[in-house]
């Protein structure tokens, strides 16, 4: 996700100097332009909110998803151990494998 988020940032910021530069750079008073980069700021602010709330609810969702992995793994070990207990460990001197089942 980090890869993910370097290019949205890389996007954003890189879309926000072009069209600055572009801006700038156009035939308009200084009036304009100062009106147009402030239009341009709070377009490309609400934006980032936008693409800021969408990558805060993908995340929210894998924490959830990675959770209800951990609980499960988590479960599956407690039972694992509550037989461990009431059957008792393996009487082979520890050479029991648990890899193949």
């Amino acid at each position: 996700m980090g890869c993910y988020r370097s290019f949205l940032n890389g996007l954003v910021i890189g879309g926000g100097l072009g069209a600055a530069w572009a801006l700038m750079y156009a035939p308009s008073t200084g009036k304009e332009t100062r009106e147009k980069l402030t239009v341009e700021g709070k377009r490309l602010r609400e934006k980032a909110a936008h693409t800021l709330a969408e990558l805060r609810g993908r995340g929210e969702a894998a924490y959830s998803k990675a959770r209800e992995t951990l609980d499960s793994t988590a479960e599956g070990l407690r039972d694992a151990g509550r037989v461990l207990v009431k059957d008792g460990l393996p009487t082979d001197g520890g050479q029991t494998d648990l890899t193949n089942g």
